[in-house]
């Protein structure tokens, strides 16, 4: 199977749906199904095995894979004899100029997968009824893609299930934060997203977290009027005099002295 090529896809614009929906298709012949484009992108995001052929290239596929094709690409399915499932969107790309993103014909997003689908099925929903609301969510899962396909382009980049965990310590700063299940979110082994936050920040995840915390509440001292108490509940650390201790030996200051070096400069 020949590597992935690389895809260059319009995003700074709102894409423009033709169609999406969830194919089941029946059992498969011993010939390729072929599809003709025209000037369409096509997104499919897969639950079944079997072969993908974009132009000249096979590739394979099976549940979380995610394929993009696109306008003008000779595309061509071939099933295994088991039932087929796939989640399809054909749209055109937001317009020319502005910024493009590389995306690889080929994801394999790992836990990503199950959010990205729901996001597109959302968007099945809507289309019938809200065309502008399913445009939008599929947008923003394009977005994700072109993180994603950045991520896998560039050696040395964020491993995609690294963005999702730090997609869901964001979400979490004001709340307990419980590292085994950063890691159960994320797809990966404890000890493997261990290895990953220490080649990607030279930290712990523990510490990681703690550095969030610490800059999120360096914002809200700074910038906001927030009384302390709150701003310690506002990252996860409602005890007040840990949370002295913490800004104290992070910032150098207490959280006092860290909201008023803000005003004095203000002045």
């Amino acid at each position: 199977m020949a590597e992935s090529a690389i895809r260059r896809l319009a995003i700074e614009n709102r894409p423009r749906l033709l169609r999406l929906g969830v194919g089941r298709v029946p059992l498969p012949g011993p010939e390729w199904m072929r599809f003709d484009l025209a000037d369409y992108w096509a997104l499919h995001l897969y639950r079944y095995r079997g072969e993908l052929r974009l132009g000249e290239t096979v590739h394979e596929v099976y549940p979380g894979t995610i394929s993009l094709a696109p306008p003008r690409t000779p595309l061509a399915y071939r099933w295994r004899p088991e039932p087929s499932e796939h989640l399809y969107v054909l749209f055109r790309a937001g317009g020319r100029g502005g910024r493009s993103i590389a995306v690889p014909a080929l994801l394999r997003p790992g836990a990503v997968f199950e959010r990205l689908y729901a996001a597109l099925i959302e968007a099945v929903g809507y289309f019938a009824v809200e065309p502008l609301r399913a445009e939008v969510r599929l947008w923003d899962v394009l977005w994700e893609l072109a993180e994603l396909g950045e991520s896998a382009g560039q050696r040395g980049g964020a491993h995609p299930a690294l963005r999702e965990a730090q997609r869901y310590i964001e979400q979490r700063l004001s709340g307990r934060i419980c590292v085994p299940e950063v890691a159960r979110h994320a797809g990966l082994s404890h000890n493997h997203l261990i290895r990953l936050f220490n080649a990607q920040f030279g930290a712990s995840i523990a510490a990681y977290i703690r550095r969030r915390r610490v800059e999120h509440a360096r914002h809200l001292l700074t910038r906001t009027t927030l009384p302390i108490k709150a701003v310690a509940a506002e990252i996860g650390i409602p005890d007040l005099q840990r949370f002295n201790k913490i800004i104290r030996r992070e910032l150098g200051d207490s959280p006092r002295g860290v909201r008023g070096v803000r005003r004095v400069g203000e002045g």
